[in-house]
């Protein structure tokens, strides 16, 4: 919401300080101001109930741990063609363009044209706060992660499932991380490594069956993971990843349940 109320900001900004697209003989001063303001409010709109619709609509899409540079041109690209859609609706319902293909492809590329120049440098600014964020806290984490010294008990975990007599046996020794994956979740151990075994069951009810082993934390939405098999943290601007050792897994930490992994390592540290 932040970045479309900045975008919405510039691009009026933009349009009443060029006066492109024949703004320019608009008069009086006031009216040209109107329009520019409603143009800017009309991508603040757009963006916001496009990304939240589409969120909502592919929840999968927008995993964190999934999200890459290109579906992130992918959603600007996006968010370009639905504000050029209402750009086109609003010039010919105040009769400024009519109602062809032609003028919806001069809609499109105008709108591309203006909101380019903020988007872009939005991006940029951003990508390149969250990376030094990103790695200023890999860094915190792993000075953090060096200095505890824990030792994990061999234990046995039985981790039960909805389904009857459906149970994982593994010890606290073994288990690297479980994953949420729809209805399931799958339990990863250094024995089984990229062969998950799967229980029906939700991972807030796997989190409340592992609550006496505070070394296993809940990290993501969708990740639970032993902090004592960790080798090391990476920062970039997608976010930390917890790297566990074992054929390059990774796992993300979102910043909601950053302190809950800060606070595991410190009270290790002091403890030890």
């Amino acid at each position: 919401m932040r970045q479309a109320v900045t975008v919405g900001i510039l691009i009026s900004l933009i349009l009443y300080l060029t006066a492109p697209f024949g703004l320019s003989n608009i008069q009086p001063e006031a009216l040209r101001a109107t329009i520019c303001f409603t143009f800017g409010s009309i991508t603040i709109i757009v963006v916001i109930i496009t990304h939240t619709v589409s969120i909502y609509s592919f929840p999968s899409f927008f995993k964190t741990e999934n999200w890459t540079v290109g579906k992130d041109i992918f959603m600007t690209l996006v968010h370009f063609f639905m504000v050029g859609n209402a750009n086109f609706i609003f010039g010919w319902t105040k009769g400024w363009i009519s109602f062809e293909l032609n003028s919806f492809f001069i809609m499109q590329l105008s709108t591309l044209a203006v909101g380019a120049l903020p988007v872009g440098v939005l991006t940029i600014l951003q990508h390149n706060r969250l990376l030094r964020n990103s790695l200023k806290e890999a860094k915190n984490l792993n000075k953090l992660r060096v200095q505890h010294k824990t030792a994990t008990p061999k234990s046995t975990i039985v981790l039960i499932g909805n389904n009857r007599d459906e149970e994982v046996h593994t010890s606290l020794d073994e288990l690297l991380f479980v994953q949420s994956e729809g209805n399931y979740v799958e339990i990863y151990t250094t024995k089984t490594l990229g062969r998950a075994r799967l229980l029906r069951n939700t991972l807030s009810s796997i989190e409340d069956l592992l609550q006496e082993y505070p070394q296993l934390i809940r990290c993501h939405r969708s990740f639970i993971v032993n902090l004592e098999k960790v080798e090391g943290v990476q920062g970039n601007a997608q976010g930390l990843r917890l790297e566990l050792g074992i054929e390059n897994i990774k796992v993300p930490v979102s910043r909601s349940y950053l302190q809950i992994v800060q606070s595991y390592l410190k009270d290790s540290e002091q403890s030890s």
